[in-house]
């Protein structure tokens, strides 16, 4: 099963970048690559947001705490991309500051893997950055 992890130190407050990572719904006033997220009434607990490409995705929290909120993308059959899970959190570093991780495992066909790994990867990275710099 493919994963992808990004890690970032920063000097931020854990509590502070906790209160942003925890509003399920409030993605877009952080992150560049997601332009608005609307909540979905059709299904628990779900995001359907529209990301700065125009593309559209639905995500669902499949669990969360005081420092994370783990999700799963809601893909179409036949997408190159399938059991996508996602987990966002942030724990106190040792010297104040906070430790921020963004990882996700996922299924698609072995053609894909090395592609969609690296992208998923650039956008937990960039996503980090983005979260810090807010």
């Amino acid at each position: 099963m493919p994963e992808a992890r990004a890690e970032l130190a920063s000097d931020r407050s854990p509590e502070e970048l906790a209160k942003r990572i925890t509003d399920y719904y409030g993605i877009h006033r952080w992150s560049t690559y997601v332009a608005d997220t609307v909540v979905d009434g059709t299904l628990p607990d779900t995001r359907f947001c529209t990301l700065a490409t125009g593309a559209q995705v639905y995500e669902q929290l499949v669990d969360s705490g005081p420092d994370f909120v783990r999700y799963r993308m809601l893909l179409e059959e036949g997408g190159p991309m399938w059991d996508y899970e996602a987990e966002l959190r942030v724990v106190p570093a040792a010297d104040g500051g906070a430790m921020l991780s963004w990882a996700a495992t996922f299924q698609c066909g072995d053609e894909a893997v090395d592609a969609l790994t690296r992208a998923v990867q650039a956008t937990f990275d960039q996503g980090l950055k983005d979260l810090v710099s807010a």
